[in-house]
């Protein structure tokens, strides 16, 4: 905790739910695995969530996190983008859940698009 700011130590010691949005380059990384090693430390048993935005910077956090506390706590923890949690939730629930990819995608919404605007059609 020596290399974090006043306001980087305050988000790790904050007891509660935290936000922590900043620049790239600020050192969000530091504060969540400081933050997250402190509670997987200090609380037996205990699991968190850190949800990022991209899979490369969840998957950067998993590392450095696992690097940090050891692979058996970082276990403990679910790292992931918004929609991987969200679909790792539906799964546990019971719920099947099927991804497209981009050309599905594509093609779903273009017949969509020719659907609700068969207009544009004749236009070609």
């Amino acid at each position: 905790m020596q290399d974090l700011n006043s306001q980087q130590r305050q988000a790790v010691d904050h007891r509660g739910a935290v936000l922590v949005l900043a620049p790239p380059g600020s050192g969000k990384t530091r504060v969540v695995i400081a933050r997250l090693k402190r509670i997987l430390c200090e609380y037996d048993g205990a699991t968190a969530i850190a949800v990022s935005f991209t899979r490369d910077s969840a998957d950067e956090l998993l590392l450095r996190l696992t690097n940090e506390v050891g692979a058996e706590r970082a276990r403990r923890v679910a790292v992931g983008t918004f929609h991987s949690l969200a679909k790792l939730q539906l799964e546990r629930a019971g719920r099947k859940i099927a991804l497209i990819d981009e050309r599905e995608r594509f093609h779903l919404l273009m017949s969509l698009g020719r659907h609700l605007r068969p207009e544009c059609e004749s236009d070609e």
